[in-house]
């Protein structure tokens, strides 16, 4: 009889702090666990409604990205001060569920240096 593998998340961000106007990239990757894996993300406790391959190009908002079966990320164009926050990616397979979290705080203004 084999067992099915509760999924176990990486950590989705090194840094906490972001200037505003700068680029971000928060990926859940699943390290261990069987599939089929389903994807969640959440902010501020709200469960974030996205599609995957979404054009939000003419908006400020996340764009949501499957990576493959293992991985998938949310995607900042320009960072600003309605996406702070803190963020979870929340995994679920036939074992169990993860969640991963990580905290965007933006401050100040990020400014092009011109040489």
């Amino acid at each position: 009889m084999c067992v099915p593998d509760a999924p176990e998340i990486a950590p989705l961000s090194e840094q906490s702090l972001f200037l505003q106007g700068q680029r971000l990239r928060l990926t859940c990757l699943v390290t261990r666990g069987d599939v089929p894996l389903k994807f969640a993300w959440v902010k501020d406790g709200a469960v974030l409604n996205l599609t995957s391959g979404s054009d939000n190009s003419g908006s400020d908002a996340p764009e949501y990205e499957a990576l493959d079966e293992f991985s998938t990320s949310l995607k900042f164009r320009e960072i600003k001060p309605h996406h702070a926050g803190n963020y979870t990616c929340v995994v679920s397979n036939g074992a169990a569920s993860a969640m991963r979290s990580a905290e965007i705080v933006v401050t100040g203004q990020y400014t092009k240096t011109i040489t």
